[in-house]
């Protein structure tokens, strides 16, 4: 609900988090910094009896469409219009639909929800309206974050390659994994889905499109030939059993196989709110921050032992030229 300016109330602050790209959108999530660093809340289309409202829902992975939002300008006027990526009224009406309030500023303050959209002081998601005051939006800036393209990235997590649940099995459950990222990320750069399906370990059992991949495996880590614009596979040591395993993308390689330039996702570290490079969110976990979809550089021989694992295979795009 709108309710009268408070600079302590925390329920009135928002952090916009980088989603990616789509098409022309640059598209964000506005997480509620009510709910703290480690779970956050994120504002999204309420689907119940009351439809459209705009309401605060924890984000569990954040790859929900009805919480992924894209801002554009009014005019010159120094205002925005909030519009939500997700355009359905119904399956079957595509609607622009943008962040509107009802008249009135303040609402109930407490636990009664509205009992109608434009209830004084609520806020919905309403078609947009050529000079409607309502839906014009001033968004004052507290503390600005560090811009997403300022840093080496791989990425910036374009929306139809991470995202639509055809090109990559492991959304929605997966989103921010190694492996939902780095099916992403093969499909992005080669434009062919490896269809890598399991743990990640696993991936090189088969566990992929023979008729889009080959892998190398079956020799030790040092003998194992890397790929640019592949995907490397780690398994389990004694330093570190997680059976699990880890996968990340190699982006290049030296011409002496002596250098690897990679990216990946989900580098955990105990009790982080979930950011990589301080702005993008890619899901609700603790992930180290300036990691996710950034290259990063390493020695061959510390590769192929990364975060204790054991460089077990290479996964790449068949008949592609060995580097």
């Amino acid at each position: 609900m709108l309710y009268t300016k408070d600079e302590n109330d925390e329920a009135q602050l928002w952090r916009a988090m980088y989603a990616g790209k789509y098409g022309e959108h640059t598209l964000y999530w506005l997480n509620c910094m009510l709910g703290g660093m480690k779970e956050p809340f994120a504002l999204d289309r309420f689907t119940g009896a009351l439809r459209n409202n705009a309401d605060v829902y924890k984000s569990m992975n954040s790859s929900a469409q009805d919480q992924l939002l894209y801002f554009t300008e009014v005019g010159d006027t120094g205002r925005v219009y909030i519009h939500l990526y997700d355009k359905y009224n119904s399956q079957d009406n595509p609607a622009d639909l943008v962040l509107t309030a009802a008249p009135n500023p303040n609402g109930v303050n407490g636990n009664n929800s509205p009992t109608s959209l434009t209830q004084a002081g609520n806020v919905y998601w309403s078609e947009y309206a050529d000079g409607n005051p309502g839906q014009r939006w001033v968004v004052e800036t507290k503390i600005e974050g560090e811009s997403p393209y300022t840093i080496a990235r791989a990425t910036d997590f374009p929306y139809d390659k991470y995202y639509q649940h055809d090109a990559n099995i492991f959304y929605p459950s997966f989103v921010g994994e190694c492996t939902w990222y780095c099916n992403g990320r093969f499909l992005e750069v080669n434009n062919k889905i490896p269809f890598c399906t399991g743990n990640a370990a696993d991936w090189i059992n088969d566990n992929y499109d023979a008729s889009v991949c080959e892998c190398d495996k079956g020799k030790p880590s040092n003998e194992i030939i890397l790929k640019s614009k592949s995907i490397a596979v780690f398994g389990p040591t004694t330093e570190n059993p997680s059976t699990a395993g880890h996968v990340v993308f190699v982006e290049s390689v030296s011409e002496d196989g002596n250098t690897i330039e990679f990216s990946e996702c989900n580098r955990t570290v105990g009790g982080k709110f979930a950011l990589s490079n301080k702005q993008i969110e890619v899901r609700n976990s603790e992930l180290k921050a300036a990691m996710d979809g950034c290259k990063q550089t390493m020695s061959r021989s510390d590769f192929n032992k990364l975060h204790k694992f054991a460089l077990i295979g290479d996964i790449y795009e068949k008949n592609e030229t060995v580097l």
